[in-house]
């Protein structure tokens, strides 16, 4: 058999980058995410850091996390202090409901003393327990930190 007149050309290739420069470029990209994540942690969860301190000395395994603000696409919104911990109990229990009040009102002191709570309007803890291979029992408590107005 006769070769066809004229062949089909290959693609052409593209230009080869170092090797080098993807391995700097990686960690380039690693630095940059670390320290966005970083100033992230530092202005969204840094003004808590207190709060949950004070909680951890309270409760040491309560694992706590503490957020505050107001939801931004939601102007006019209440603005919230909200507070999640563990137990080592089930918080549906309603047995323990007293108990769970009592550290409800002994987190409010601690917010108190470590932020200015009148930039809050309302106070919301949830408490969880994990049970192994069950779902998370959850109950949350909400408060207000000030009085609606009239």
């Amino acid at each position: 058999m006769n070769e066809p007149e004229h062949s089909i050309d290959p693609l052409p290739r593209p230009p080869e980058i170092a090797g080098k420069w993807i391995v700097i470029a990686v960690f380039a990209f690693a630095i940059l995410m670390t320290g966005a994540m970083w100033v992230y942690w530092r202005l969204h969860i840094g003004p808590f850091l207190p709060l949950q301190r004070a909680i951890v000395a309270e409760w040491p395994d309560s694992a706590p996390r503490v957020e505050g603000g107001q939801r931004k696409m939601h102007q006019g919104t209440p603005r919230i202090l909200r507070a999640t911990l563990k137990v080592p109990f089930d918080p549906t229990d309603e047995s323990r409901k007293a108990d769970l009040e009592r550290r409800v009102a002994r987190i409010r002191e601690l917010a108190a003393g470590t932020l200015d709570l009148a930039r809050y309007d309302r106070l919301e803890v949830h408490f969880f327990h994990p049970v192994p291979e069950q779902e998370i029992r959850t109950r949350p408590f909400e408060e207000p930190l000030r009085k609606a107005p009239e």
